[in-house]
């Protein structure tokens, strides 16, 4: 397992045998927090639901149109 920290709060998890993203855990202020893998399943606080958002192109969605589907608390 290899962790990488960018300046803008991203940690990244990566297997080292397939150089592949596990997940990413992204930090906001001194509670929040948003777990996600790269198969989109997520987790994460309430407040953070609200900063986090998914692009696809130039389409912007929120975290809020994929909940049903993807929110993965376990």
């Amino acid at each position: 397992m290899l962790i990488s920290h960018s300046v803008d709060g991203v940690t990244k998890f990566w297997d080292l045998n397939s150089g592949k993203e596990v997940f990413e855990h992204i930090h906001f202020g001194e509670k929040e927090w948003m777990v996600k893998n790269p198969s989109g399943f997520f987790n994460g606080t309430e407040e953070a639901h609200k900063y986090i958002h998914f692009v696809n192109g130039i389409k912007t969605y929120s975290v809020d149109q994929f909940f049903d589907e993807f929110y993965r608390p376990e």
